[in-house]
C-alpha cells in the first residue's frame, strides 16, 4: 500500500518522548515546595484552613495511603483502604489534627475522624502508632517497607505529583481555532480525524472509566510507572501460574481415569497423585497471593458491595492486561 504518511508514521516510542519533555519542562522551571503542594483531604474540611506537616528528617509529608486485600475473606472479600494525615491549623499555632480515612475501596468515601492534639509531639506519636498497628513497619523505614501478612500495604505516590510547578500557560480559544493550528504534516484527512478522535478529551475520559481504577481513592496522575510495571510483573506470573495449573489439572483428571494393574503400581501412583494435588494446591494459593497482590497496588472501583473476583483464568488476566495498556496511555497523557 503506497501510504503518504508512512515517513511521518513509524514506531516511535511515544512514552519515552513525552517523559523527556516532562523532564525537560521540569528542569527549566521551579518547584513550589511549599505545604500547599500537598492536598488536605476535603473530608477534612480543613481544605482551606488546614496544612499538611512536613517530616522534615524523611523530608515527606504525613500522609500516607494504606490497602489491605484478601479476595477469600468472607463473602465478599476484604478490599479495605485507610488513609491517615497530619494537619496543622494555619491561624492556631498550637493545634494540630490527626485526620484518619477508612472504607472499602469503590464504595464511596467511607468513615473518618478528626482527632487534634495541642502539641505536633503528640500527634506525630499517635501518627507513628496508628502506621505501625495498620502495616506492621516503622514510619521512619518507609523507604525499605515490607508487606506483612494481614496487614496494610503502603502505596507510595508519584513523587513528582507530590511537587508543583509552575502552570503551562494553555490559550484554549486559540486551540480551538482551526485556523490557529500550525499546518498538518498529515496528508489525508482519515488520518487527521483519527488524531483528533485519539486527542479528545471525551475519548480520555471513556478509557479511564474502561480501567474501572478508582480515581476518588488513586487519581491517575499519582500512579507510578513503578507501579503499572510492578502490576504487568504480577500478571505475567500469574498467566504462568495459570497455565502450569491447568496442565496439572489435567494431569490428574486422566491420572484418575486409569486404573493401576497391580498393587506396588497402585501404591506408586497414589504418591504420585498425592505430590501432585499439593502442587495443584500450592498454585491456588500462589494465584490468590498474586491476585491479591495486584488489587491491593491498582484499587478498582465497582466492587463496593461485589466480591471481588479471582484473577485464575488466561482470559481474566488478557481483561486486567487491557486495563494496565489503558493506565499507561492514561498515566502519559
Amino acid at each position: 500500500v503506497n501510504d503518504p504518511n508512512r515517513k511521518l508514521l513509524g514506531v516511535p516510542d511515544y512514552y519515552s518522548g513525552a517523559q523527556e519533555f516532562i523532564n525537560q519542562y521540569i528542569s527549566s522551571h521551579a518547584s513550589i515546595n511549599l505545604h500547599t503542594a500537598y492536598q488536605v483531604d476535603p473530608l477534612s474540611n480543613m481544605s482551606q484552613t488546614g496544612e499538611i506537616v512536613m517530616d522534615t528528617e524523611k523530608n515527606e509529608p504525613y500522609d500516607v495511603r494504606l490497602t489491605i486485600t484478601d479476595v477469600d475473606y468472607g463473602l465478599i472479600g476484604l478490599y479495605n483502604f485507610y488513609r491517615m494525615q497530619i494537619i496543622k491549623h494555619k491561624s492556631k499555632t498550637n493545634l494540630y489534627l490527626l485526620f484518619t480515612r477508612w472504607g472499602r475501596i469503590g464504595d464511596g468515601d467511607g468513615q473518618h475522624q478528626l482527632t487534634p492534639f495541642s502539641s505536633l509531639d503528640e500527634c506525630q506519636k499517635e501518627f507513628c502508632k496508628v502506621f505501625r498497628q495498620k502495616t506492621g513497619n516503622s514510619w521512619k523505614d518507609t523507604d525499605q517497607f515490607q508487606t506483612k501478612p494481614k496487614k496494610y500495604t503502603l502505596i507510595k505516590l508519584n513523587e513528582r505529583q507530590m511537587q508543583k510547578y509552575t502552570n503551562v500557560p494553555i490559550d484554549f480559544q486559540q486551540l480551538q481555532d482551526d485556523n490557529q493550528h500550525p499546518p498538518s504534516k498529515l496528508q489525508s484527512s482519515i488520518y487527521k480525524n483519527f488524531f483528533k478522535t485519539f486527542l479528545n478529551p471525551q475519548a480520555i475520559r471513556t478509557n479511564l472509566q474502561k480501567t474501572e481504577l478508582d480515581v476518588e481513592w488513586m487519581p491517575i496522575s499519582q500512579l507510578r510507572p513503578e507501579t503499572l510495571q510492578k502490576a504487568r510483573d504480577i500478571l505475567v506470573q500469574l498467566n504462568k501460574d495459570i497455565e502450569q495449573k491447568e496442565k496439572l489439572k489435567l494431569t490428574i483428571q486422566q491420572s484418575q481415569c486409569t486404573e493401576p494393574k497391580e498393587k506396588v503400581e497402585s501404591e506408586t501412583q497414589q504418591t504420585i497423585n498425592d505430590v501432585q494435588k499439593s502442587e495443584f494446591k500450592c498454585l491456588l494459593d500462589s494465584i490468590c497471593k498474586l491476585t491479591n497482590e495486584y488489587y491491593t497496588i491498582i484499587p478498582l472501583q465497582g466492587y463496593g458491595d461485589e466480591r471481588l473476583p479471582m484473577i485464575d483464568s488466561v482470559q481474566a488476566v488478557k481483561v486486567q492486561e487491557q486495563k494496565l495498556d489503558d493506565l499507561v496511555e492514561l498515566e502519559l497523557s
